[in-house]
């Protein structure tokens, strides 16, 4: 047997094993459609399930959206409040430096 009659050979073989393997898959599909009319299951398309997803993503965002915003008012108010005590805490020092300032010794 030559190197030509191998080649040859090989490729008998490996073609036999593919279209084993095609016959093999399609039967299983087969069978899987079978089942699934036979239960009433009816496979969903891909692109239904991608959009669920998609629809799905868009609730969480909007979700996250409105978290974020109730964060950033909190942090607003937050801020407010941290500028109203630094107002008075200055006030109240410079009431006490005045005071200390009036008085003769």
């Amino acid at each position: 047997m030559g190197p030509e009659e191998a080649i040859v050979m090989l490729f008998l073989v490996s073609g036999g094993v593919i279209a084993t393997l095609g016959l093999l898959l399609a039967r299983a599909k087969g069978r899987i459609h079978e089942m699934e009319r036979a239960l009433g299951v009816s496979a969903q398309p891909a692109f239904r399930r991608a959009r669920e997803a998609e629809s799905r993503g868009e609730v969480r965002i909007d979700q996250l959206e409105h978290q974020v915003d109730q964060i950033a008012s909190q942090m607003e108010r937050l801020a407010e409040s941290q500028d109203f005590l630094s107002r008075i805490m200055s006030d109240k020092l410079d009431r006490l430096a005045d005071q200390r300032m009036d008085t003769p010794h």
